[in-house]
């Protein structure tokens, strides 16, 4: 029974198009509810999608502000689009990157840095992803979750100059 169940999520994968589906052994009951959470083992997550890669930073990783994301994409002239959201799914920050692929079709490397401004600590979801050309919906989602630290809070009252920095001109 469990050489069907991976036969057939293995064909659904690679009907959906993923070039290279990832199998790991998963333990679940047999008699467990469609739509149950089944752990996945130790060490196994999705950061990738068909055509973008994200190798930092982990799953479950703690993240100051800024942190630095990396991977590589091959997506449509090169370019994506990221968002850095809270638990409760508002947005904190978010932009665009650009891989650096020497050609067209090939997956080249990427870099760039997430800001945010946080009071207290949170989980959050890093999201990279690409826009459909044909339909505008968001296409190869990468979601990795976070714990997001918090920022510290700049003083807005202004520092009053100490005895030895005033200095007076006659």
């Amino acid at each position: 029974m469990k050489k069907n169940i991976i036969l057939v999520v293995f064909g659904l994968l690679v009907f959906a198009g993923c070039e290279k589906p990832i199998v790991a052994p998963v333990e679940a009951p047999i008699d467990a509810p469609i739509g149950a959470p089944i752990e996945a083992p130790a060490g196994f997550s999705i950061s990738e999608s068909t055509n973008i890669k994200v190798t930092s930073p982990s799953p479950n990783e703690a993240v100051g502000s800024p942190f630095t994301v990396r991977g590589e994409a091959r997506v449509f002239e090169n370019a994506f689009n990221w968002k850095l959201r809270k638990s409760n799914g508002d947005v904190l920050s978010e932009g665009y990157g650009t891989a650096n692929a020497p050609d067209m079709g090939l997956f080249g490397p990427f870099e760039f840095e997430v800001s945010y401004s946080l009071i207290q600590g949170t989980l959050g979801t890093l999201e990279v992803f690409d826009y459909s050309a044909k339909d505008g919906a968001v296409q190869d989602l990468v979601a990795i979750p976070v714990h997001l630290n918090a920022t510290p809070i700049a003083s807005e009252t202004p520092q009053t100059p100490g005895a030895d920095e005033i200095a007076i001109k006659i």
